[in-house]
C-alpha cells in the first residue's frame, strides 16, 4: 500500500491544478498476485501494483475526464488539462445536478494483514494441494489463485475527502458466474446507460428480466463482497438490489 498520506498528497496535488474549476478525483491503488496451474502442475507466478487517478473537470454543465498511472507532479497535470479540454470539447449535460457535498461515509474493517501478506510461497502450498488431490482422483486441475489489497480515495472541490484500504481473496470460480456479471455491468448496470439508450435494461423495466432465483444487489458495507464505502464522487454506499 502507498498509504493514507500519500494518497492524499496525489490527491492535493490534482486539487491545487484545477485551477478554480470543479473537479473531483478517484485515486485506485492495487497489488495483487496471481499463481496458475494446469496439467496438475504450477506454470505460473506474477505479481504487478498499479495505481489510477481518474481525473473529472466541470465547467457549468459540461464534464470532461481522464485517467493517468502517471502520479509525478507532470503526469498529474497533464491528466487535469486534459479532462480540462475534454469539458471544453463536450455538449451540456441538463440532467447533471453538480458534484456531491461532503458526506461522511460509514467505517468498514475490510483490511485482513494475512491476506496483504500472502506470498507467492503459500499460493503455491494452495494450488499444489488442489493438483494434488486431482491427481490422486485421476483428475486434470487447472486454475488460478489470486490475492491483492486495493486503496480507494476521493477528493473533490466541494470539500469530499474519503479513504479506505481493503484486501480480499479472489476465488475465482465459478468463471461463468463472474463473465456474466461483468457483462451485465459492462452493458447496462447504470444510469447514464439507460438515459443513453444503450442498456440491456431499456425496455424492461418494470419487468422480470431474469429468472426468480436470481438475486444481484449492490452492497458497499457487506464484507462477504467487495466492500467500499463510497463510490467515485465520494458518495456513502448502501445495500441496492438490482
Amino acid at each position: 500500500m502507498i498509504g493514507r498520506e500519500r494518497c492524499q498528497a496525489v490527491l492535493d496535488k490534482a486539487l491545487a491544478l484545477s485551477k478554480g474549476d470543479d473537479a473531483d478525483f478517484y485515486l485506485i491503488f492495487k497489488e495483487t498476485g496471481l499463481t496458475r496451474f494446469a496439467n496438475n502442475g504450477i506454470h505460473q507466478n506474477v505479481s504487478d501494483s498499479d495505481a489510477q487517478l481518474h481525473v473529472r473537470i466541470v465547467l457549468g454543465k459540461r464534464l470532461g475526464r481522464s485517467v493517468t498511472n502517471d502520479l509525478s507532479d507532470g503526469g498529474i497535470a497533464k491528466a487535469v488539462e486534459q479532462a480540462r479540454q475534454a469539458a471544453l470539447l463536450m455538449p451540456e449535460d441538463p440532467d447533471f445536478p453538480g458534484l456531491p457535498q461532503p458526506t461522511e461515509p460509514a467505517a468498514v474493517d475490510s483490511y485482513d494483514p494475512e491476506t496483504a501478506a500472502y506470498s507467492p510461497e503459500a499460493r503455491a502450498k494452495v494450488a499444489a494441494l488442489v493438483c494434488r488431490k486431482a491427481e490422486g482422483s485421476s483428475l486434470t486441475a487447472s486454475g488460478a489463485f489470486r490475492t491483492g489489497i486495493q486503496e480507494t480515495a476521493v477528493a473533490s472541490t466541494r470539500g469530499v475527502r474519503a479513504y479506505h484500504p481493503g484486501a480480499f481473496t479472489v476465488v475465482l470460480d465459478p468463471y461463468a458466474v463472474d463473465d456474466i456479471l461483468a457483462a451485465l455491468s459492462l452493458y447496462g448496470m447504470s444510469a447514464q446507460s439507460v438515459q443513453e439508450g444503450r442498456s440491456w435494461m431499456n425496455g424492461v423495466m418494470g419487468q422480470r428480466a431474469m429468472s426468480p432465483q436470481v438475486s444481484i444487489w449492490d452492497d458497499g458495507l457487506d464484507l462477504a463482497g467487495w466492500p467500499v464505502p463510497f463510490d467515485a464522487e465520494g458518495v456513502p454506499r448502501h445495500k441496492v438490489h438490482m
